[in-house]
C-alpha cells in the first residue's frame, strides 16, 4: 500500500493527490462514467453544491480545486465525483466491532466498486497545524468516507447505507472528511448536525473506551454505545431508519457475518470469507464489489493494523494514540 505524506494546508493537501493520482483519477472518472456530457446535465445543481459547500467547508473546496488543477482535469468532475447523491451508488463495506476486557477492536472490510484497481487506493499522512491525521483515500476525494485516525486518539469507519439520490444538502463525502480533525466523539457528532447531509452514512467512532455506531441521515443521527459485539454493512439497521429498504448484496453479507460469530469464528478472519460469491464478504475480482483493504483498530495494544489478501500478518502496521 502506498502512503503519501502531506505536510501543509487543504491546498498542499489537494496539490499532493492530484499530482500523485493523476492517472488513477482519470481512470477513476471512466470507471464510474463521469464524462463531460454527465457534467453538463448536472452543472446547475453542482454550482448549487459548490455555493453550499464554499461556505461550510471552504477549505475542503480549495483541496479539490487545487487536486483538479494539479491533476489537469476539469474543477466539475471532481466535484461531481465528490458528490455521490447525484448518481445512483451502492458500495460495500462491512465492519464488525467488539468492545469489552480486550478493549475496543474494530474490524472493517474497505470495499470499492468492482471496477476500481486495489493498487490505485492509497494511505494519507497529514500533517496539518500541529496535528497528524491517517486516512484511506479514493482516487479523486480528500478522505473520511473509509477508515481514519488523528493524533488526538480519534479513529473511525464508514459504510454506505442505502438512502437514495438526492439534491438537496452537502454531499456525505464533505461531512466525513471534516469528521478527521475532530477531538472527540461529541465533535463529530455536531458536525454531522452542523450541516445536514444530502443522505447519510454508518460510522463507527472510537475514542478512549468508547465506540458507539452512528446511523446518519440528512442531519438526523440514531446512536448506539456498544458494548459487547456489533456488526454492519451496507443498509440501515437501526429501528430510527428502519424505513429504508436493504438490498441484496448487504443483507446476504450481514446475515452471513451474524452466522460466522454464533459459531464462534473470530472477527478478522470472519472479514476474509468468500463464500456466496459474488455476494461475499470478502470481494474479489468478477463480484459485486472488491475488498481493497482490511482494517483492525485495537485500543488494547494501541495499533492500526492493515491487511490485503491474508488475514495471517499485516502489511502495514500504526501505533494508536
Amino acid at each position: 500500500m502506498h502512503i503519501i505524506k502531506v505536510s501543509g494546508n487543504h491546498s498542499d493537501l489537494g496539490r499532493k493527490l492530484g499530482q500523485t493520482l493523476k492517472k488513477e483519477i482519470r481512470h477513476r472518472l471512466r470507471n464510474l462514467h463521469i464524462t463531460d456530457e454527465m457534467v453538463d446535465s448536472y452543472k446547475t445543481q453542482l454550482k448549487r453544491i459548490h455555493s453550499m459547500c464554499a461556505k461550510a467547508y471552504p477549505h475542503q473546496i480549495e483541496a479539490l480545486r487545487s487536486m483538479a488543477e494539479h491533476a489537469d482535469i476539469d474543477y466539475w468532475k471532481i466535484l461531481l465525483l465528490n458528490s455521490p447523491e447525484l448518481r445512483l451508488t451502492k458500495d460495500g463495506c462491512s465492519t464488525i466491532v467488539t468492545n469489552g476486557i480486550n478493549g475496543i477492536r474494530i474490524f472493517h472490510n474497505e470495499d470499492a466498486d468492482k471496477g476500481d484497481r486495489k493498487s490505485d487506493f492509497v494511505l494519507v499522512e497529514f500533517l496539518h497545524k500541529g496535528r497528524k491525521f491517517h486516512f484511506f483515500v479514493y482516487p479523486g476525494e480528500l478522505g473520511g468516507t473509509a477508515f481514519n485516525w488523528n493524533s488526538s486518539g480519534l479513529f473511525f469507519t464508514v459504510n454506505y447505507v442505502n438512502s437514495g439520490k438526492s439534491q438537496q444538502g452537502i454531499p456525505r463525502y464533505f461531512t466525513a472528511h471534516a469528521m478527521i480533525y475532530s477531538k472527540s466523539i461529541k465533535e463529530c457528532l455536531s458536525i454531522i448536525q452542523r450541516h445536514p447531509d444530502a443522505s447519510g452514512f454508518h460510522y463507527y467512532i472510537g475514542f478512549g473506551k468508547t465506540v458507539l455506531s452512528a446511523e446518519t441521515y440528512r442531519g438526523s443521527v440514531s446512536l448506539k454505545y456498544i458494548q459487547g459485539m456489533d456488526f454492519h454493512t451496507n443498509h440501515y439497521i437501526h429501528k430510527r431508519f428502519s424505513y429504508f429498504e436493504s438490498y441484496n448484496n448487504s443483507d446476504v453479507r450481514l446475515g452471513r457475518i451474524k452466522q460466522l460469530l454464533n459459531e464462534g469464528r473470530y472477527p478478522l478472519n470472519i472479514l476474509f470469507d468468500k463464500k456466496n460469491r459474488p455476494d461475499s464478504i470478502y470481494s474479489q475480482a468478477g463480484d459485486v464489489n472488491l475488498t481493497v483493504a482490511t482494517v483492525v483498530f485495537d485500543t488494547k495494544n494501541r495499533t492500526i493494523s492493515i491487511y490485503d489478501k491474508t488475514p495471517r500478518y499485516p502489511i502495514r502496521r500504526f501505533k494508536l494514540k
